[in-house]
């Protein structure tokens, strides 16, 4: 593959009295050309269903996540990441980069799916679990 780029989309739903959260993840990859003006792609996608006890466990373990951070010491520039099993299927790894100052400067999660990364900010992703749950 030369080129790849990716993105996910969340999709809440409620059925038979239960409430669910399907992640679509997809990537797709440009293929190497095998002639002249070949932009062949390959599509890959991957759904993940995630219960609401899933969900909520994303926000528990991210608010302890947070304190961590925050109680850290971190030196200029460092980066430091915590981890967190969501399912067989999800892995998520939240990511927090220091400035020269103790105040965080960007944050991420990384959603690994099928061994893939997606990159979303974390302040994004956990107002909209927020939004689903109250849904």
């Amino acid at each position: 593959t030369i080129d790849r780029t990716g993105y996910l989309e969340l999709t809440g739903y409620k059925y038979d009295n239960k409430k669910g959260l399907v992640i679509g993840a997809d990537k797709y990859y440009l293929l190497r050309q095998n002639f002249k003006g070949d932009y062949s792609k390959l599509a890959e996608i991957t759904y993940i269903n995630l219960s609401l006890a899933q969900c909520k466990a994303i926000i528990y373990n991210y608010e302890i996540i947070e304190s961590k951070i925050q109680a850290s010491n971190p030196i200029a520039n460092e980066e430091i990441y915590h981890d967190y099993t969501v399912s067989d299927d999800l892995f998520i790894s939240f990511k927090s980069k220091f400035g020269s100052s103790s105040q965080t400067s960007s944050r991420y999660i990384y959603f690994w799916i099928n061994g893939e990364k997606f990159q979303v900010s974390t302040y994004k992703i956990m107002k909209k679990l927020v939004k689903f749950i109250n849904y």
